[in-house]
């Protein structure tokens, strides 16, 4: 099950990200821990949407997900997260493995 749903986080027009301090990321971290093991999945992210790219901040770490920290993909509609973006509504997949979009 992949639960997604959309941040109010606002983003300047040229994406320019400030540096994440290492305590927010720690904490970001124990939080995707607690939202897989609660939610019984193993990969719970937490996304930073760059100019051309996706890219994970923090993924739980599960010994199933294939996720990994600054691990980036690029911007082509095909991303779960992106949907979320542009809908900015919540998004439910039951299996990822047997979602056809």
């Amino acid at each position: 099950m992949s639960i997604h749903i959309p941040s109010q986080i606002a983003h300047t027009s040229s994406m320019n990200h400030p540096d994440i301090e290492p305590r927010i990321l720690d904490e970001w971290q124990e939080i995707t821990n607690l939202v897989a093991n609660l939610c019984n999945v193993p990969a719970a992210l937490v996304m930073r949407q760059n100019i051309e790219s996706m890219e994970v901040m923090s993924g739980s770490q599960h010994v199933d997900s294939p996720y990994k920290a600054h691990e980036t993909a690029p911007l082509h509609d095909e991303l779960y997260c992106e949907t979320v973006i542009k809908t900015q509504k919540p998004l439910h997949v039951a299996n990822a493995l047997k979602d056809p979009d």
